[in-house]
């Protein structure tokens, strides 16, 4: 098959294919969740709750040696909450690692959200798996991009502990 150009280097047919996921090590997450009524009260308590739980949050995600990157973000007047990470691996395993190691955090995290699934979410991995699928937001077309899609976490740490030796 031959490359047909409409002109310049925009083209009708382009033969080659490229299935950019077979080489993409990391994955987005973008869970987002409704906040509970009223609001204001539960928005209120999800902030301190993240806030407090914090110093918990990020020794886990450091010990998990999988998550590039994470942050909470509050949408629509603090109507909704925003998760966000960049991660290795697959989704299951990702998700119930954290039911597992973090489950009670999100139990004090889902008090303030609507349709939340059952607690302890440590007792229940799976479906909190299932929730956090359920509001889960892939990426518009699908698209994600990495500078490094090869590389996990696991070999930046590496990396880094080779340098400073």
């Amino acid at each position: 098959m031959r490359l047909e150009k409409l002109w310049g280097f925009n083209c009708r047919k382009y033969p080659l294919e490229f299935n950019r996921f077979e080489i993409l090590k990391q994955s987005p997450l973008n869970v987002v969740m409704k906040v509970k009524a009223p609001v204001s009260e539960h928005a209120e308590a999800l902030k301190k709750v993240i806030k407090f739980g914090a110093p918990r949050i990020e020794k886990k995600l450091r010990d998990a040696k999988h998550v590039h990157f994470a942050w909470f973000e509050f949408l629509e007047n603090d109507t909704k909450l925003a998760l966000h990470t960049v991660y290795d691996q697959d989704f299951d395993s990702y998700i119930e690692h954290f039911a597992l190691e973090i489950g009670p955090l999100f139990d004090l995290l889902f008090e303030h959200i609507q349709d939340a699934p059952p607690s302890p979410v440590k007792e229940f991995p799976k479906e909190f798996i299932d929730t956090i699928r359920r509001y889960n937001a892939r990426p518009a077309g699908d698209y994600f991009f990495s500078a490094y899609p090869k590389v996990g976490v696991s070999m930046i740490t590496g990396q880094c502990l080779e340098k400073d030796a």
